[in-house]
């Protein structure tokens, strides 16, 4: 499973009294260098914080949580002021208490607004002591579980909507007056505006801390392992469509290794509890920062910021333009923009000043893991609450420094204010914006007029825009202007404000269909997307959508648009893009003719249905893998339909013609559509089916062909295929044939394929067996047999990789059975099958190594199957980077290799039909050959035609006893090395 909770939000400070101690513990850093970090407060002046706003007066308001992990203490917000003027905050007020898991506020009307679920609060001082006496509900209806996955991260958009993360926990949030119309978040973001009362989800969520925007009002948020993704568009343009992926929120990361992304914490790292593989990687990603500051340099503008708390770190992204999205590259590589050696360094939160610096929040605990997550045989040696009277804030700066300027905004000279839309300082920008508007100031008319028309700053011609459209002053011309604005941005953002003029005058839409030539794919997926909340489409929207197409069918986002786009009859875009055959032959347009029809076969009745099929019969030329592609997307439209479409004769007669083909993925995609639609297959697919039996199996067969095969096996009755299917998931079989026939198997819903799977598992390769493990271990119906074969020893604990989740799916079983048998193989703490072992050499984790001679001790007992560096060899995996692993990490993995490993290192023997046994890892599989690498680094590659039995004992190829022979001392000066930094 992709999920760490590894914790996540929270986080405490610490007071420093002393300049030198204040010294010391900033020595603790390693920071980017071109820049200086400082500590502008400490315990007791904040403790726990959590979130850091400045109001419009540069107020610093923090939201200090002491109830994480447990919520026997309530959030309280307080005011930080610096009275001596030495830049190092001294005191502090308790603005509002009481806040229950209050997570975030937000600068508004003269007051803050709280997140405190279940509630949304307005809080305000009207009579000038710093504390709020105003205390409202605006909105409520937010879940209270998890304090970690609380709804969090407000801020205001470009748009005058105020959005925010779900966290997690969702909810049914209502107005306060119109209980009978809550809205259920379920897993999605949102935003509300206050003014009209207004709620909506914005899309799929992260399910993170934090939640932030780049100057033209781009979401990035973040969760855990996916450490930055992108929102790339509003879930309101995709609603109700059968589209995939079902939502728009991608993780951009550039620089991920598989599935997680490399980090580089400092200092010695701490032992993972739950998911030791995760070491040095993210897994505690949260509160993510656009910077915006505009006092950086060039090469910070568009970057994010994001904290991993679990790793002591700020890691800094690089955001660059990707089609409909972006890529998040490296700041720089190997190293990280902010890291601590300090172990109790856990940064949640970042803000940007009004002054163009970093402040991050350090919550600053021994233990941040929240306890739901850490096995309770570890946590009883844990203190998980110390730290909870510290907190720190620093402040991030050009090594230059920055001067600390009280910001001014004055009602009464409003042109000094619409100036500052045009500000470097994205902070300055907002907040003049909201101020205008909270100051109804239409007076500003001609200002922001005139600065729209004149400024060099596109982002104060896109401030200038969206405070008119805010104030009601927004007017057609203004809107076609903005499209011709010469940045894409702002453009962009014209589009979205032109859906609500498009009504109301025809020249916005002529200018809009105008934009399906822009020469930016953002700005060209934004006009299919305003183009999808019109009425209706006429053949000159239709037009314009296929010149998008033409453009943009590779990206998926923007297919997506395209088909939002097509509005309630998409039969006359399908039509028009069939005939553009270069387009309809692509991948990128047989995915998007494939999506159309999914709209037309869950929407639409028989008729519209046997319409498609028959344009797609006459189609002179239309591709055979364009046909199953429409055909395909028609099936599973009607699958997801909740009434069954009646039989039809001119569909089955349309189905007759195109099978003529005889094509194997026109006949499965139209055998499928006869299935769904309840028509019967005719006699050649029966027979097909017949002849498909027997060829799946042929070596001499491409396998792509074997593929498409398969597939259409699928619709076989199980009995029919399920010998095949054993058959096909061995290991003289390609891998692509061994995974695909695995699938057939998970989801056949048979009973007995758990058992045997097992039967035969010492058989099946090792990308077939990661399927296999998820379906045994996650589905509770097969873990009875499962934990019979672990208990009889047709298999090993350790070749099921059980990490924490996998554990977890047993030993919390709602069975007792279960979890008493689980139990006795393995416990929620960790999988250990040489405890006696690892308790002798424990004692060498005490002692000091000595990495030369440690070296010395590689060379003799690892360097043969291990490199680290230039020195040994690539058999197991490579230990250059180990050192981001703790020591008594690094002891287990050597005392116990057969606990958990990683299927590519599980040793397999192959049989030859000359008689020959070959034994070790598979270091690489082909569709006709096998390699096999042993101890030695020794490879053999086997053509499979030549492999009469390829098979797995399911242990590691790494020796146990290795300790044989070793001291204390010798072990210590092994881990010394494998933790030096190569």
């Amino acid at each position: 499973m992709k999920k760490c909770y590894a914790a996540l939000l929270m986080i405490t400070a610490v007071m420093i009294p002393a300049c030198s101690e204040t010294d010391q513990r900033l020595a603790s850093f390693q920071i980017h260098p071109d820049f200086q970090i400082e500590l502008v407060a400490s315990e007791p002046v904040v403790v726990d914080p959590v979130d850091l706003k400045f109001d419009e007066h540069g107020r610093a308001f923090v939201v200090e949580m002491p109830s994480y992990p447990f919520p026997v203490e309530e959030s309280r917000v307080v005011l930080l002021e610096d009275e001596n003027g030495d830049g190092v905050y001294d005191k502090r007020t308790v603005f509002a208490e009481g806040l229950g898991m209050g997570t975030t506020t937000m600068p508004y009307r003269g007051g803050l607004l709280v997140t405190t679920p279940p509630d949304l609060l307005f809080m305000k001082d009207t009579d000038g002591d710093n504390v709020a006496d105003v205390r409202e509900v605006l909105l409520s209806g937010f879940a209270v579980e998890n304090p970690q996955h609380n709804y969090n991260g407000m801020m205001i958009g470009p748009d005058n909507w105020i959005y925010a993360a779900n966290g997690g926990n969702s909810g049914k949030v209502y107005w306060p007056d119109r209980k009978e119309e809550a809205v259920p978040i379920r897993g999605d973001d949102f935003r509300f505006h206050l003014d009209n009362k207004t709620f909506e989800r914005i899309g799929e969520s992260a399910g993170g801390y934090g939640i932030t925007m780049n100057d033209w009002g781009h979401i990035f948020t973040t969760h855990n392992l996916d450490h930055i993704s992108n929102l790339v568009f509003h879930g309101r343009y995709i609603n109700n469509l059968p589209v995939t992926p079902a939502h728009t929120l991608k993780n951009i990361s550039a620089h991920n290794d598989g599935e997680l992304a490399r980090i580089y914490p400092i200092g010695v790292q701490e032992t993972r509890v739950n998911h030791p593989e995760q070491s040095g990687y993210f897994s505690g990603g949260c509160g993510i920062t656009y910077y915006g500051g505009g006092a950086f340099g060039e090469a910070f503008n568009d970057n994010v910021f994001v904290c991993d708390v679990v790793l002591n770190l700020i890691h800094r992204d690089v955001l660059q333009p990707n089609g409909s999205t972006f890529d998040a590259d490296r700041g720089r590589e190997g190293v990280e923009f902010l890291a601590s050696s300090d172990r109790a360094f856990r940064p949640v939160y970042m803000k940007t000043g009004p002054d163009g610096a970093l402040y991050v929040l350090d919550m600053h605990r021994e233990v941040i893991e929240h306890p739901e997550w850490i096995p309770d045989e570890i946590e009883e040696n844990l203190d998980v609450e110390s730290g909870k009277d510290k907190g720190r804030i620093y402040r991030i700066t050009p090594k230059s420094g920055l001067a600390w300027e009280a910001p001014v905004f004055e009602k009464n000279n409003l042109m000094d204010v619409v100036q500052k839309l045009a500000d470097p300082n994205k902070w300055q920008r907002d907040t003049a914006q909201r101020l205008l508007l909270e100051w109804e100031a239409a007076a500003a008319e001609n200002a922001l007029r005139n600065l729209f028309k004149t400024s060099d700053s596109p982002q104060g011609r896109l401030h200038s825009l969206w405070t008119l459209h805010g104030l009601g002053l927004m007017d057609a011309a203004l809107v076609t202007a903005g499209l011709a604005d010469k940045n894409p941005g702002v453009r962009e953002n014209a589009l979205i404000i032109a859906e609500e003029f498009i009504p109301k005058d025809p020249s916005v839409m002529n200018a809009v269909l105008k934009m399906a030539k822009d020469g930016n794919p953002r700005v060209r997926l934004q006009t299919a997307l305003t183009l999808s909340v019109q009425d209706q489409s006429d053949a000159n929207t239709v037009s314009a959508l296929a010149g998008i197409a033409k453009q943009d069918a590779d990206d998926p986002y923007t297919r997506m648009a395209l088909v939002s786009a097509s509005g309630d009859n998409p039969l006359p875009f399908l039509g028009t893009l069939l005939g553009e055959k270069k387009l309809a032959a692509s991948k990128g347009g047989q995915e998007l003719l494939n999506s159309l029809a999914k709209v037309i076969g869950k929407n639409e009745g028989e008729t519209h249905i046997a319409a498609v099929v028959s344009a797609l019969y006459e189609t002179p030329g239309a591709a055979d893998q364009t046909v199953a592609a429409v055909l395909d997307g028609l099936a599973e439209g009607v699958e997801s339909r909740e009434s069954k479409v009646r039989r039809n004769q001119s569909l089955d007669q349309k189905l007759t013609g195109i099978e003529a083909r005889d094509e194997v993925r026109v006949v499965r995609a139209s055998l499928r559509l006869r299935q769904s639609c309840g028509l019967n297959p005719t006699p050649r697919q029966r027979q097909m089916l017949k002849e498909i039996a027997g060829s799946v199996e042929d070596p001499a067969i491409p396998t792509a062909q074997r593929l498409d095969y398969l597939d259409m096996l699928a619709f076989a009755d199980f009995k029919d295929r399920e010998d095949v299917l054993y058959r096909l998931v061995g290991t003289q079989q390609p891998n692509d044939i061994q995974v695909a026939a695995m699938y057939q198997l998970a989801y056949s819903g048979n009973p007995e394929v758990p058992k045997k799977l097992i039967a035969i598992w010492k058989n099946v390769g090792p990308q077939a067996r990661a399927k296999a493990i998820d379906f045994l271990v996650y589905r509770p119906s097969n873990h009875n047999v499962l934990l019979t074969a672990l208990e009889n020893g047709e298999l090993t604990v350790g070749e099921l990789y059980l990490h924490l989740e996998r554990r977890r799916a047993m030993l919390f079983s709602d069975d007792p059975e279960i979890r008493r048998r689980a139990e006795a193989l393995f416990s929620d703490g960790g999988v250990v099958t040489r405890r006696e072992a690892i308790e002798n050499m424990r004692p060498a984790l005490s002692l000091t190594g000595k990495a030369d001679a440690g070296e010395a001790v590689f060379k003799e007992l690892c360097a043969k199957c291990h490199q680290v560096g230039s020195l040994g060899e690539s058999v197991g995996p490579d230990l250059t980077e180990i050192y981001r692993k703790s020591p008594e990490t690094l002891l287990y993995e050597i005392l116990d290799p057969n606990a958990a490993i990683e299927q590519q290192y599980i040793s397999y023997t192959v049989k030859t039909t000359g008689g020959e046994l070959i034994n070790g890892i598979v270091a690489r599989e082909t569709d006709t050959e096998v390699t096999i690498l042993n101890a030695n680094s020794v490879s053999h590659t086997i053509p499979r035609s030549q492999i009469k039995e390829m098979y797995s004992g399911g242990i590691s190829l790494m020796p146990e006893e290795l300790e044989s022979g070793m001291t204390h001392q010798t072990m210590a000066d092994l881990l010394a090395f494998l933790q030096r930094t190569q």
